[in-house]
């Protein structure tokens, strides 16, 4: 199953990949996903349960694929809806219960209170399927409310332990009871300056355990936790890592890191397994050279790594005016999106001419942004947004909302504004962006 930014649930056969069922009813992006499995020796199926950034959880009951004859088969629903957490939801299915009711933990971002981020909370909840079997009823076990110094980002469970992670943009994964969700133990990032964790998995086994957080600044944190040492490892990426998930079977001690690169790696201990070493030399040549890319114009590394114009067509735009980059050519050329004729427009080539750069706090970036937040008692408020070539405009917008305590649903359009660079009007918040923001 797949969750995206316009807030449907997508569920594919997993042997031919077709979709079978378009799940419709969250308000907004949908972030996370997790299976709900029934208690042993019921015969039941797992639940779905999707996480939003419109604070709520959905639990869904999705038909045995013999059973779907269409992705509009209505043998696919929602069976109920976990409401009233703060802003983005992250979910993670749970054993059942020895009453047999399932259970899901579910975690939030929190919101912006008294100068800062608060009422990010984990919660464990027992889930009831009512006699008729279409709906279902949550009853909430435990909660356990701002132990992390910053949103939580993610969270993930490990049968073995038994044991609940979270992860949170203070830059510690914290480790908890699956039966109340309190913290028993915490892995931080190493070093003072701790990146945001955007993801967390947990793979191996007992004697071969392992947490893995993926970073904003482009690393997966990989904490040894078999034994007493729990020595850390830092892989590093050519960009944000948004997502590290387990593959292969259970036990299994190898995982997957998603990078904004464009370029999903598997990552495994076991040296028959380890790729080539030109592959390797090519992985850590194109880790330096990101690291190692700060210029004020893109550089022919960094235009060689852009989507190539003749491709252009394989890459549909978001919404009308937005800018994407291209390589036309061993050139950077700026293409802005036309909704009406599905295409990418030229619109010239980009230079190392930067006359957006600037300071924000004391720090200098390639470019500053001006952006006007709407406020409750009327009027705007005037803020600034440091960016530099290279840098993921979704995790600098993530961390802006952060900063200023914004609206989690501003995401999309402060992110859209920063690929647009110079020569856009600043956009309002909480309005159209017009054509300066081309809001999602």
């Amino acid at each position: 199953a797949t969750g995206c930014r316009d807030g449907i649930v997508r569920v594919m056969d997993a042997t031919t990949h077709e979709l079978r069922h378009s799940l419709e009813g969250h308000a907004n992006a949908v972030t996370s996903l997790s299976w709900v499995p029934p208690a042993a020796g019921s015969g039941g199926a797992p639940w779905l349960v999707s996480g939003s950034w419109d604070g709520t959880a959905r639990v869904w009951r999705i038909p045995p694929a013999a059973a779907a004859a269409s992705p509009s088969d209505a043998g696919a629903f929602c069976m109920g809806t976990i409401g009233g957490h703060e802003n983005t939801v992250s979910v993670a299915g749970l054993p059942a219960g020895a009453d047999g009711s399932r259970r899901v933990v579910t975690t939030s971002a929190g919101v912006a209170s008294g100068g800062g981020i608060t009422g990010h909370a984990v919660r464990v909840w027992r889930l009831t399927e009512c006699p008729d079997g279409t709906s279902v009823k949550h009853e909430l076990s435990n909660k356990v409310s701002d132990d992390h110094d910053g949103p939580i980002r993610d969270v993930a469970y490990d049968p073995d332990t038994d044991s609940v992670y979270t992860c949170s943009n203070d830059g510690t994964v914290r480790v908890r009871s699956a039966e109340t969700g309190d913290s028993v133990a915490t892995l931080a990032c190493p070093g003072s300056d701790r990146p945001m964790l955007l993801s967390v998995c947990v793979v191996g086994g007992p004697k071969s355990k392992a947490v893995a957080a993926g970073t904003e600044d482009g690393n997966v944190v990989v904490w040894d936790v078999s034994g007493a040492g729990r020595a850390v490892q830092t892989l590093g990426h050519p960009g944000c890592v948004w997502r590290v998930s387990p593959v292969g079977p259970s036990g299994c001690p190898d995982f997957i890191s998603a990078c904004h690169d464009g370029h999903i790696r598997i990552f495994t201990r076991d040296p028959s397994r380890f790729a080539s070493s030109e592959a390797i030399a090519g992985f850590e040549k194109a880790v330096a050279e990101s690291r190692a890319s700060r210029s004020t114009g893109p550089s022919p590394e960094e235009i060689a790594k852009l989507p190539q114009w003749e491709m252009n067509a394989l890459t549909r735009g978001r919404s009308e005016g937005q800018v994407q980059v291209f390589n036309k050519s061993g050139v950077a050329i700026a293409a802005q999106w036309s909704e009406s004729s599905g295409t990418w427009i030229e619109v010239g080539e980009v230079t190392g001419t930067n006359e957006n750069a600037g300071t924000v706090d004391g720090a200098r970036y390639d470019h500053v942004f001006d952006v006007e937040v709407e406020v409750p008692a009327g009027g705007v408020r005037k803020l600034k947004i440091g960016y530099n070539n290279g840098e993921n405009p979704f995790v600098v917008a993530q961390k802006f909302i952060d900063d200023n305590m914004l609206s989690q649903g501003d995401l999309a359009q402060i992110a859209d504004y920063i690929r647009q660079r110079a020569g856009a009007s600043a956009p309002t918040l909480g309005m159209d962006a017009g054509g300066g923001g081309g809001g999602g």
